[in-house]
């Protein structure tokens, strides 16, 4: 299997998952970039490409336990990126490597926030959890902040 994906990765430029599913992104920065580029929703059919398993689990039971009940779910509703309902990001918007430890990374992306164009802006971070999982990093969570987690957010609504 190593064989595999070091074979994959030499034909194609791309990392290969031991599990031989490719993976988005060969570094932290990469996978949150092609996460926040992409926007796949974190619930999407192919989201263990990107998110951490026990991660992904909660966020899918969260969502059943949302439409059980007819209530919307715990991160449905607004931006997670931005951590916001209205509004957007605005440029400069930046990717940057904060800690890397072994199978354990965090990505600070920064950027300016307005909830209109002509409003003046702040500046905003979201620090970006990883991990890697089956030799790909993955998303393990997004915080807004020292007690805005949203995994933790998600494991709560249990």
């Amino acid at each position: 299997m190593l064989l595999l994906a070091i074979s994959m990765l030499l034909a194609t430029g791309r990392a290969v998952a031991s599990s031989g599913q490719e993976c988005v992104g060969e570094s932290p920065t990469a996978v949150t970039r092609w996460v926040w580029k992409n926007r796949p929703g974190l619930n999407a059919p192919d989201a263990s490409r990107f998110l951490a398993s026990d991660f992904l689990e909660s966020i899918r039971r969260d969502a059943a336990r949302a439409t059980q009940r007819d209530e919307p779910c715990a991160i449905c509703e607004g931006d997670l990126w931005t951590n916001s309902q209205e509004g957007e990001a605005r440029p400069p918007m930046t990717f940057a490597l904060a800690k890397r430890d072994g199978n354990h990374a965090e990505v600070v992306y920064a950027f300016r926030f307005s909830v209109e164009p002509h409003q003046p802006v702040e500046q905003r971070t979201t620090h970006i959890i990883l991990r890697k999982e089956s030799g790909c990093w993955k998303i393990d969570d997004m915080r807004h902040g020292a007690d805005d987690s949203v995994k933790r957010s998600v494991k709560a609504n249990r």
